[in-house]
């Protein structure tokens, strides 16, 4: 399993509109082979932040998504456009 993790700040009057757009958030995602699931965290300090996983069975799976034009949609109108990402894989549970 992989996992992509999207790290963003934002500012502090802009957060719980972003918060409010990923609960509402279009599930686009969703439906693509290899997508195994999605949580958005917003840590609890000052600064807001947010942390994006999602899972994939691979990374070709991953790779698809990336290309898709649903991404493409969904990340048009992000804040995180300028997050830190990074890939991780599974090592145990």
């Amino acid at each position: 399993m992989i996992v992509a993790v999207s790290r963003f700040r934002c500012e502090e009057q802009e957060a719980e509109g972003i918060a409010a757009r990923f609960r509402e958030r279009s599930r686009r995602v969703d439906g693509h082979d290899g997508f195994l699931g999605l949580e958005v965290l917003r840590a609890a300090g000052r600064t807001p932040e947010f942390l994006l996983l999602t899972r994939w069975e691979s990374r070709d799976a991953l790779k698809r998504y990336l290309r898709s034009d649903d991404f493409r949609a969904v990340h048009a109108e992000g804040e995180e456009q300028n997050a830190d990402f990074n890939l991780y894989e599974l090592v145990t549970t």
